[in-house]
């Protein structure tokens, strides 16, 4: 198993925190978010490729391999990874690059006997209040049928009947998986010639996110797991965000969220 992580993106609502640095090394606790993220794929696999773009050069990892996205400043997540699409094959890990998590989730994930898996977690009501203040915010919520099946993700303002767990930004496919993901992307890029207007949640095509991938995917038939996980994630995603994350992991919060961080001492913060 391979893992890819998307890390092209310039995380402009990071502010100062990106001006000179690619958002995956943006620093919590003495560490850059891709160090945790080594640290826990590591636990699977030694075979890792990260997706460059913005500020390409500043990533520089022994024993990763790089892929570079010259058009990061255009394209979502869905595109930096098919920037990847001659290393996304047979059974591979995709993942965001802007996440800690516990090994447990990846490993959780990479033993899941499926296609198509996405991790969600299940538990998500106390970091999303801790968060955001609310459980109902955001468009990275999801349905799940009774088999197990993702119906529904990234619809904006879901009610909360339609919320049965969040999308973290980890994904697993096999070799099947990994085909039809291009399958369904090659066809939305042939038959999608305008390239303008909205394409499901996202303003384009070619600005989309993994969620709207993953809805077209289902809409195409395409079975998708849901690999459910409690929490044991963050996702750094903007300045508030990481200014509220050292203080928990300073007055000893952050463990009840995510215990990547547990053996941090305060003034390790950065």
């Amino acid at each position: 198993m391979k893992a890819i992580i998307l890390a092209a993106g310039r995380g402009s609502r990071l502010g100062p925190q990106t001006d000179n640095r690619p958002k995956c090394l943006v620093t919590l606790g003495s560490k850059s978010l891709l160090s945790y993220q080594l640290d826990a794929l590591h636990t699977i696999t030694q075979d890792i490729i990260v997706v460059r773009g913005y500020k390409a050069d500043e990533i520089c990892v022994p024993g990763v391999r790089f892929v570079d996205n010259p058009d990061y400043a255009t394209c979502n997540t869905v595109g930096s990874l098919m920037k990847a699409r001659d290393e996304f094959v047979g059974d591979c890990l995709v993942c965001y690059s802007d996440l800690v998590y516990e090994p447990r989730l990846i490993q959780t994930l990479s033993a899941a006997h499926s296609s198509i898996g996405v991790a969600v977690d299940t538990s998500y009501e106390a970091y999303w209040k801790a968060r955001w203040g609310s459980t109902e915010c955001d468009s990275e919520s999801l349905t799940i049928d009774s088999d197990g099946h993702i119906r529904g993700i990234g619809k904006p303002d879901p009610t909360p009947d339609e919320i049965h767990g969040r999308f973290i930004g980890l994904l697993s496919f096999d070799g099947a998986g990994s085909a039809a993901f291009k399958e369904v992307y090659d066809y939305h890029a042939k038959t999608y010639t305008a390239r303008a207007g909205s394409w499901y949640a996202a303003n384009s095509f070619d600005s989309a996110a993994m969620t709207d991938m993953c809805q077209a995917m289902i809409d195409f038939g395409i079975d998708i797991t849901a690999v459910p996980v409690e929490r044991g994630w963050i996702e750094v995603d903007t300045l508030e965000d990481h200014r509220r994350y050292k203080q928990w992991i300073s007055d000893g919060r952050m463990q009840h969220f995510c215990r990547a961080f547990e053996n941090r001492r305060a003034d390790d913060l950065a």
